[in-house]
């Protein structure tokens, strides 16, 4: 886990440079698939690092309906999931009406999960 900071510097690196700024119109489909990964890609850093701070015991979970999860990986996961699903399913499904708010929505997510996951990062390492 030594490397966990670099490789979510990595993909909020990615997010930023994929901000869809360029790709030419024409390309709605790459920027809909790039913007719907980094999204995802972020969620799954946040699960991650999230599991491991829990796993070393120097963290808590804050919000209310995940932290009666938190000792249960796979239910623990299952209601990130549930909480991730909205926002990428309701981007993609408006995506071809209102595009700059599907992407506003999808980098937003992006970059404060990619946040998260830098604080659980900063938590794990001992003091």
């Amino acid at each position: 886990m030594r490397n966990m900071r670099k490789a979510i510097g990595a993909i909020l690196i990615t997010v930023l440079l994929a901000a869809g700024c360029a790709f030419p119109k024409k390309a709605s489909i790459a920027r809909k698939t790039i913007a719907i990964s980094a999204s995802l890609a972020c969620e799954a850093s946040d699960l991650a690092t999230s599991m491991y701070v829990f796993g070393q015991g120097t963290g808590r979970e804050k919000n209310p309906f995940l932290a009666s999860a938190q000792d249960r990986p796979l239910e623990f996961a299952a209601k990130k999931v549930a909480l991730a699903a909205p926002i990428n399913v309701t981007a993609a499904m408006i995506w071809d009406d209102h595009p700059i708010m599907a992407r506003i929505m999808l980098y937003g997510n992006a970059a404060a999960k990619c946040a998260i996951a830098f604080q659980n990062d900063r938590i794990r390492r001992p003091r």
